[in-house]
């Protein structure tokens, strides 16, 4: 269970990703879409379309160039973005700068449910809602930049498993890193991966640490309804991770005193 004492006031989240997986909606289009999209437009009122996560089963790739039909409804603020795919239903919430402020899950997650709820109902209407579940996907993606580190040998000042000072070896300049991990956090929940690689900023060219943290879970039908059996517990595990893999000092940087 997630360590619920541990707050930070100023977390490294650049973006947080709840996604839902279903079997494909057959006969799902661009004039269903338009008409869930005027019940949002005005919190929501950019419209942009992108490639597929991943094909639909009944897709034909013949030309190897994914079609743009998956649709993002992009909030006024910019901070929150609905994606609506025939298979998939996704709600981010991102940085957009300075004037950007975490919420925290507990804000974000019952927003994520109120527009889910509202797809399923309006699926309802059109007599197309799917009858159950077949995956998720919770994603944290923590962006950490130079504070109590200085450059890529320092890795293990935020993570003290990666402390390559201590080798008693002589160890060259690290010019960058990639660290992967996956387990399973629960049979009945899904796998958790992590991966930690070294980047650039790419406005300000500033270094940083990307540390992303990911649950997904799709052993089991899971009811429309149902989403808190694996959302709840994914959010606990991957603050678990989170926490368990940082330094304390990097943890007081982010200054405990907020919302996670």
């Amino acid at each position: 269970m997630a360590n619920n004492e541990i707050k930070f006031k100023k977390p490294p989240l650049n973006e947080i990703v709840f996604q839902v997986i279903f079997p494909e909606l057959v006969g799902f289009g661009g004039a269903h879409i338009g008409l869930f999209w005027s019940e949002f437009r005005d919190r929501f009122p950019t419209i942009q379309s992108a490639p597929r996560v991943e094909l639909a089963k009944s897709f034909n790739l013949a030309n190897g160039v994914l079609p743009e039909n998956r649709i993002w409804l992009i909030h006024k603020d910019n901070s929150q973005v609905i994606q609506i795919q025939d298979d998939r239903f996704m709600f981010n919430w991102r940085d957009v700068g300075e004037e950007t402020t975490y919420p925290g899950f507990d804000a974000l997650y019952p927003i994520f449910k109120e527009y889910f709820s509202a797809f399923i109902d309006f699926l309802e209407s059109e007599e197309k809602a799917p009858k159950f579940v077949t995956g998720f996907e919770l994603n944290y993606v923590n962006h950490i930049y130079p504070d109590v580190w200085e450059d890529w040998s320092d890795i293990g000042e935020i993570f003290p498993a990666f402390n390559w000072r201590s080798n008693p070896s002589p160890m060259p300049d690290i010019k960058g890193f990639r660290y992967f991990m996956q387990s399973t956090l629960d049979d009945d929940i899904g796998e958790l991966t992590v991966t930690i690689d070294s980047r650039t900023h790419k406005k300000t060219s500033s270094p940083l640490v990307n540390f992303e943290i990911k649950v997904t879970g799709g052993k089991r039908e899971l009811e429309v309804e149902s989403l808190d059996a694996v959302f709840l517990p994914a959010h606990d595990g991957l603050v678990d991770t989170l926490v368990s893999m940082v330094s304390e000092k990097v943890r007081a940087s982010w200054n405990s005193d907020g919302s996670t």
